[in-house]
């Protein structure tokens, strides 16, 4: 039973590991792209309206042109949200049974730490601001977290496979000595006091 479910975790958390780098990866290769101008904003009609009347960089127009008129931020919001709520579920989970005990853990941290960027990049879009999004840095936080978890099962795992593999090289049965005859008893039935005999191999 143990082993089951010692599986079925492992098995749950390398979905959830999965989930997060193939949403996270492509976020974060386009949101850096795009704030280090490798390639530009994807702007609606307004957004390319309102670029055009103002002067300046892109960098300096994009400060201005409300986050919601850049398409790659509805793209960010998208790819940010199975990561934020299916592989980082765990965080929240614990974290509130936390708060609910009036104490904190490092699921508490977590999870304060990427729906902070996470709620504020979704206020700045629904609410017209203008500025920077950090759905990238929500959804990168979570996935390494929970590859650090990943690992942390696995080598537990692993660590408890080969224990039982040692213990299962343990012997079943002793031979003793008993009057002038050796005998072959299961270990369990030696006596104290009894002696032993232990040959190579």
């Amino acid at each position: 039973i143990e082993l089951a479910a010692r599986a079925r975790d492992l098995a749950e958390k390398r979905r959830k590991l999965i989930t997060g780098v193939i949403f996270s990866i492509p976020l974060f290769a386009l949101s850096m792209a795009r704030d280090f101008g490798l390639i530009q904003p994807w702007l609606t009609g307004a957004g390319m309206e309102m670029a055009r009347q103002m002067s300046g960089g892109m960098a300096e127009m994009m400060q201005h042109i409300p986050a919601r008129e850049d398409l790659f931020n509805w793209f960010f919001l998208l790819w940010a949200l199975p990561v934020q709520f299916y592989s980082g579920r765990d965080f929240y989970v614990h974290a509130w049974s936390a708060l609910k005990n009036r104490t904190a853990n490092m699921d508490t941290l977590i999870a304060l730490g990427s729906s902070a960027a996470f709620f504020y990049s979704l206020w700045v879009i629904l609410a017209g601001q203008s500025g920077h999004v950090y759905f990238e840095t929500a959804a990168v936080i979570i996935t390494l977290i929970v590859l650090g978890k990943y690992l942390e099962a696995r080598a537990k795992s692993q660590t408890g496979a080969a224990s039982r593999a040692l213990m299962s090289l343990q012997a079943k049965t002793a031979r003793v000595l008993r009057g002038a005859q050796e005998v072959d008893i299961p270990v369990g039935d030696v006596r104290k006091g009894e002696i032993v005999l232990v040959r190579p191999g």
